[in-house]
């Protein structure tokens, strides 16, 4: 059975910004969350906007900017925060911020498999997330993975990036075996992922063969009823 968290997507500052949202799910998929009622995730990309308040309700539990801070009000309006190491270029900054008690969930790399994004290759993944991000379990953080987008290498990106984690096991056996040894040696919580395209149906066989092949929550972390590259969003 699947696992797995939605988000409304605010992709724009705040004078023209979109809300994203998905399809019903499935009978077969379910949402894991800290708190039950609460199936939704803010992503937010307007900074201290006062317009924040209006975003948060009973069901709108989390929240992710894109990079390790989070608005001023977040946590004073209820929100709880997500950090996420975008890429290389906020080495810096999540060093800095996310330390034991900043929060106790984190996020990895943006889009690794898209070179408009965070751009890594799975060898420089593996090395970012082994020195800033897998030390985070001992601080007590649940680690969701890197984002790919949908594009097809996005899973082939993930599979790649999962045996670098552990390119210095000597396991050897099939590809599905090996991959769930290293997600357990690794400790990784859930697995994050993008989706934009034009079919509820379409997203629902993605999440679940996410699911199947990781064996872990799945994280739907961006989402659209678009087909990428587009100039237009439809809500």
């Amino acid at each position: 059975m699947s696992h797995l968290m939605t988000w409304i997507l605010l992709l724009l500052p705040a004078l023209y910004w979109t809300v994203l949202v998905s399809a019903a799910p499935a009978a077969s998929i379910t949402t894991v969350t800290t708190n039950p009622g609460a199936k939704i995730g803010l992503a937010w990309a307007n900074g201290d906007d006062p317009s924040l308040v209006h975003f948060k309700t009973a069901k709108v539990s989390l929240l992710y900017t894109w990079s390790p801070s989070f608005p001023s009000n977040a946590k004073a309006l209820g929100f709880h925060p997500v950090p996420m190491l975008w890429g290389k270029n906020q080495v810096s900054s999540f060093k800095k911020l996310v330390v034991k008690g900043y929060s106790d969930t984190v996020l990895g790399f943006n889009e690794p498999n898209e070179s408009g994004q965070s751009n890594l290759t799975a060898a420089q993944g593996a090395s970012l997330w082994k020195e800033y991000i897998q030390p985070l379990k001992n601080e007590g953080y649940t680690l969701i993975s890197p984002a790919t987008s949908s594009n097809p290498n996005g899973m082939v990106w993930m599979k790649a990036f999962i045996k670098a984690c552990g390119s210095t096991c000597t396991v050897s056996c099939a590809e599905r075996i090996l991959i769930a040894v290293l997600i357990e040696s690794f400790q990784f919580d859930g697995f994050a992922t993008h989706y934009y395209d034009v079919t509820s149906s379409g997203l629902i066989d993605y999440i679940n063969l996410w699911h199947k092949t990781f064996g872990k929550p799945i994280w739907l972390t961006e989402f659209a009823c678009q087909v990428c590259p587009t100039s237009h969003m439809h809500s």
